[in-house]
């Protein structure tokens, strides 16, 4: 899970490394974005931007490890944010995924 503010490219890449590590020793089946961080799903960066670069990053680690990117609906709508306005490779979820998730997985990391 990831709650962390979308303005670090720093911290977003330390923790983009941690989960690379971890996929390595276990299967990483999603990264959920919650609070703050569920504006990082959003299409709207303009490129180049430090938000773009670490959405695309987080992209690219799904496609990489084969983990679903979730983002957390309620937080994107407070966010004011358009449904129609999620990233490719992002999807919308809400408490039924996340529950699925916990109790599918063995290890639940946040960040």
């Amino acid at each position: 899970m990831i709650r962390s503010a979308p303005g670090s490219l720093e911290l977003h890449s330390y923790v983009q490394e941690a989960l690379r590590s971890l996929a390595l020793q276990c299967r990483l089946d999603a990264v959920f974005f919650m609070g703050e961080a569920a504006a990082l799903c959003s299409k709207n960066h303009e490129q180049g931007s430090v938000r773009a670069r670490i959405r695309d990053a987080y992209a690219a680690l799904g496609a990489q490890c084969g983990a679903r990117l979730l983002c957390c609906g309620s937080a994107f709508s407070e966010l004011g944010i358009a449904k129609a306005d999620v990233a490719p490779g992002f999807e919308l979820a809400g408490n039924f995924e996340l529950s699925a998730l916990f109790s599918a997985s063995g290890i639940t990391v946040e960040f």
